[in-house]
């Protein structure tokens, strides 16, 4: 710009209009200014928003671990009551089953108890009767070696007295035979009549027996030595869906699949020869080809002839 050739007026209006740029470039300085400001203040208070969130967070963090700490412990706590629970069941199923199995045991020693009382009974009616026997053979053999001395001291005397007396002798013999005979048929009658009441007894317990069983809503069965069953209760006729009937005397080998029949069959032998008790989880495949885990009790026992015999008890 020559400023040498403006006049005046002219450099006044260009330096007005220079102070004027420049006022409104200072303006425009403030007002950026002033924006910066408020963009600053807004960064800090964000910032500060952004460290009370990363606080909150690193806060939220711990409870979240901490949280997840208590819910291990409680979950292990859990696990460990389960585990507890599950071994406090185990133990009961097995005195249900060793109180199961001493019952019967009670019941069978109850039984061969009152079978010995009755034979001891009937043992003692015919000690009685022979004692009696001998008594009176005693007092026959008293007579008879009284009668032998009398008549060895009285051979003198006559004939007709002797037959007299060997008559009578003979009538006595005869009488004495009837009196036995009626005394074996009175103690025949006897015996009989407490025989009925012995078997009607043995029967009514029997009836009882059967029904403590058949009131366990469990399996139970007693098998002989050949895997037999000999007694079973209305649980297990349940679980087969077969009659009584068809099961005693029978293994149900054939109603059920080959790996569970050898498995089965052989825990019967292990316990028949060790005698040991013996518990195992098995499957049992019943009518229908449902296939069902039971966990079994076995033992062994002897009746008082020293027959083996199974007992056995599942729990589904």
């Amino acid at each position: 710009m020559d400023i040498q050739n403006k006049t005046k007026e002219e450099l006044i209006i260009i330096l007005q209009e220079l102070l004027q740029e420049n006022n409104s470039l200072r303006a425009q300085k403030e007002k950026r200014a002033a924006a910066l400001s408020i963009a600053n203040i807004e960064l800090e208070y964000q910032n500060e928003e952004k460290e009370k969130r990363a606080e909150e967070l690193i806060i939220a963090n711990v409870e979240l671990a901490f949280q997840k700490g208590e819910k291990g412990k409680r979950v292990a706590e859990l696990i460990t009551a389960n585990i507890e629970l599950d071994i406090q069941n185990d133990e009961k199923r097995k005195r249900a089953a060793e109180l199961i199995i001493a019952n019967v045991e009670l019941a069978i020693q109850n039984e061969e108890k009152r079978n010995r009382a009755a034979a001891l009974v009937i043992a003692n009616k015919e000690l009685t009767f022979q004692i009696r026997e001998k008594g009176k053979r005693a007092t026959e053999l008293i007579i008879a070696n009284k009668e032998l001395a009398f008549q060895k001291g009285e051979k003198g005397k006559r004939a007709e007295e002797l037959l007299a007396n060997i008559k009578i002798v003979i009538q006595g013999e005869e009488n004495e035979k009837l009196a036995t005979e009626l005394i074996i048929a009175n103690l025949a009658l006897v015996l009989q009549e407490e025989l009925i009441e012995a078997k009607e007894k043995a029967e009514r317990n029997e009836n009882y027996y059967n029904t403590i069983i058949n009131k366990i809503g469990e399996p139970i069965f007693v098998k002989d030595d050949q895997s037999r069953l000999v007694l079973v209760n209305n649980a297990f006729c349940k679980l087969f869906d077969i009659s009584r009937s068809k099961i005693i005397g029978k293994t149900l080998a054939e109603d059920v699949s080959p790996d569970e029949r050898d498995s089965f069959l052989k825990i019967d032998r292990e316990v028949f020869t060790d005698g040991l008790e013996n518990i195992n989880e098995e499957s049992i495949t019943v009518r229908g080809g449902e296939t069902r885990m039971f966990l079994t009790n076995k033992n062994r026992f002897f009746d008082k002839n020293g027959t083996k015999y199974l007992i056995g008890i599942s729990h589904d």
